[in-house]
């Protein structure tokens, strides 16, 4: 993760792979900024080696980044693009897999988690999201976009 005071210079504030040592994911592929905390969103390695993970940090220094989801919930096989977005002062992180479909989690205050929908909103053909930004808060609803390549890319409505 690089930052930019002007657009020209730029520092990284996080260590390679979030110093944890290895390969342990294919990138960030969501960002989301919940309760002064900036929250990103990592897409896990296929074959249920490791599972999609999110950090966050506070001053984002590059000292001060803490693993909030490990290893996907526990379930190295939810490790698809995912994406992040606030709604009704929740967090929401929907994460992929291609064993059992999307699952959707929300958290009040980024470190206790519950989830609120699993096996691909009835399809497990659902797999993920297409990145972060097929998760929106708009409306008053959360928004969310799946990647199906089996049937189709579905958008599904939450509305609590």
């Amino acid at each position: 993760m690089w930052r930019s005071p002007d657009g020209e210079n730029w520092t990284q504030v996080n260590a390679d792979g979030f110093g944890t040592g290895g390969q342990t994911s294919q990138g960030i592929n969501a960002l989301a900024v919940f309760d002064g905390d900036l929250y990103a969103a990592t897409e896990g390695l296929p074959d249920g080696v490791v599972g999609a993970e999110v950090w966050r940090c506070q001053v984002c220094d590059g000292n001060d980044w803490e693993k909030v989801v490990v290893n996907g919930f526990g379930n190295p096989n939810t490790y698809e693009l995912g994406g992040l977005a606030v709604h009704n002062d929740q967090l929401y992180f929907v994460v992929g897999s291609q064993v059992s479909g999307t699952e959707v989690w929300r958290s009040g205050d980024g470190t206790d988690w519950e989830q609120v929908s699993a096996g691909g909103f009835g399809n497990p053909n659902n797999i993920g999201t297409f990145l972060g930004n097929s998760v929106v808060n708009l409306g008053g609803g959360l928004y969310v976009g799946t990647w199906n390549e089996a049937n189709g890319g579905e958008l599904w409505l939450y509305l609590r």
